[in-house]
């Protein structure tokens, strides 16, 4: 490998990252100036050779020098190893928050926002949300119907603050139900603040242990796009009518501005109490029997929005869709526990990857037995989300926006390639980093064995790859093994943790047991 190959990997982002060799203070040499001592540094880039970097170590009295996490770029390849310079220091590589921002880094996924903060900031010290509100409502543009008397409602975990999605339902005169979907309108509130050109290149929000990394601006996601009760929001409409015999006649979009009543916590003691929720789990319950809780409740209508919107773009020829193909027919999981089931479903949501409608693109989602299946009901959280519900009021004319929406648009739907790649990344660091967060807080998890359930097979050259979820102590990891085992196989696990000598890299990994789970 020589510098220019080093450099074209410098080229996007600017810097490499790596572990600095600190622990021991073995140095191996000085800078031309004879300052400072070089140390090695080992690259996250398998591909790339070790550095030598200057540092100055501070000394202290515990005199114990500890292997840092950082930031550095190339300087020179004169001799043995090339030399670098020090960028950023991140921090010590037994933390545990300092290893969560270096995997961000060592993904490419550290991407600021703080233009889009900034310049959120600048609108809303202008104009209160309500000052907004009032004046997009009188403005055609945005066709908004006024549906702040209805009582609707939103589900969430708790400690929630990103409110995406909010539920009512209406009994009709002539006997017809009418169960209305309200995900937050942030198509809407990006084209009236003239946010679309601040928009970074984050893809998701990122949930790791020590905080979320949120796609929008605090300001928006918590607050302002957020659905929160009592509180006048925008809302991007789903109406869906049933006859009395429960057969849906018809399905109608609209933008609205909406007040809602509560945001319930899952299974919270005055949601089962409430009369609106009852009227929704008993009719809803109808309709799929399998029907358990409020989780299934929701759980339930993000799929029948996301399918049944999945359809309307399909027909209108556009959309983004999540694929998720299988060369065999998935096995059905009815015989797992109920919780299980719902944590392999959401699983199963997020693999896959995204696909821009074309005649001869392969769409089918086969996980969730649907022919067509968009992303729509997150736009707060995921970037394709909100794609998708701007391309759909775009082409079905619910909105009069603006170039610089239409720009935004055409940008992103030629990087389906970078989103399906950071999704990945993203996905695997916030699996690697609740794993590791949980053995590293309760280390007695390392002790015993626990019924792990196998599931989304695939295979990787001579290996075979899954997902496990551990359901006594609820955690989810990947495992790979020489084994073939059929999706939701039962089998015994142990947890281990191992890091390398050199402490850059921390992995679990767990040992199949080899008797059988009766």
């Amino acid at each position: 490998m020589n510098s220019e190959i080093i450099q074209s990997k410098l080229l996007n982002t600017g810097y490499l990252a790596g572990v600095l060799q600190l622990h021991g203070n073995r140095s191996f040499g000085r800078t031309a100036n004879k300052k400072r001592l070089l140390y090695k540094c080992i690259p996250d880039d398998k591909e790339l050779p070790v550095f030598l970097i200057p540092y100055e170590m501070k000394m202290d009295f515990s005199k114990v020098f500890k292997n840092k996490y950082v930031l550095f770029t190339f300087d020179h390849w004169n001799e043995t190893h090339p030399h670098g310079l020090l960028k950023e220091t991140i921090g010590d590589v037994d933390d545990l928050n300092c290893y969560y921002e270096y995997q961000l880094y060592c993904k490419y996924l550290h991407i600021s926002i703080n233009d889009f903060t900034n310049k959120s900031r600048v609108v809303l010290q202008e104009n209160t949300v309500e000052t907004i509100i009032s004046r997009m409502l009188t403005l055609p543009k945005y066709q908004l119907e006024d549906r702040r008397a209805e009582y609707i409602f939103s589900i969430d975990p708790e400690n929630s603050r990103d409110f995406d999605d909010a539920f009512s339902i209406q009994t009709l005169d002539n006997h017809e139900t009418k169960i209305s979907i309200y995900i937050a309108n942030v198509c809407l509130w990006l084209e009236e603040m003239e946010l679309w050109n601040s928009f970074s290149t984050r893809v998701s929000t990122i949930y790791l242990p020590d905080k979320k990394r949120t796609m929008l601006p605090a300001a928006l996601s918590d607050v302002v796009c957020s659905l929160l009760e009592n509180n006048d929001r925008l809302a991007f409409v789903m109406d869906a009518i049933f006859d009395e015999n429960g057969q849906l006649k018809d399905i109608q979009y609209k933008n609205a501005v909406i007040r809602v009543k509560k945001n319930f916590v899952y299974e919270e003691p005055k949601l089962l109490k409430n009369h609106n929720y009852k009227q929704l789990f008993e009719f809803t319950a109808a309709l799929d029997k399998n029907m358990k809780d409020s989780h299934d409740l929701v759980e339930y209508w993000m799929i029948y929005m996301n399918s049944k919107t999945g359809e309307h773009m399909a027909n209108h020829k556009m959309g983004i869709f999540r694929s998720v193909q299988y060369s065999h027919s998935p096995l059905h999981i009815t015989k797992l526990d109920h919780h299980t089931q719902q944590v392999i479903r959401s699983w199963n949501n997020v693999i896959g990857k995204y696909i821009c409608y074309a005649e001869d693109a392969d769409i089918h989602h086969d996980m969730l037995e649907r022919k067509y299946y968009v992303q729509i009901t997150s736009p707060i959280r995921r970037l394709i989300d909100l794609l998708n519900m701007l391309l759909f009021i775009k082409h079905m004319g619910l909105a009069d926006l603006s170039s610089s929406a239409d720009t935004f648009l055409t940008k992103w739907l030629a990087q389906m390639d970078f989103i399906n790649k950071s999704m990945k990344d993203i996905r695997k660091i916030q699996v690697a980093s609740d794993v590791l967060h949980r053995c590293f807080h309760n280390p007695d998890i390392m002790n015993s064995e626990y019924e792990g359930v196998l599931f989304d097979k695939t295979v990787k050259g001579d290996k075979f790859k899954y997902m496990v979820y551990l359901k006594d102590i609820k955690l989810l990891t990947s495992y790979t093994s020489d084994e073939n085992l059929e999706n939701y196989t039962d089998r015994n696990f142990k947890i281990y943790l191992f890091e390398n000598e050199d402490q850059s890299r921390k992995k679990i990994r767990l040992q199949l047991q080899h008797q059988k789970i009766e």
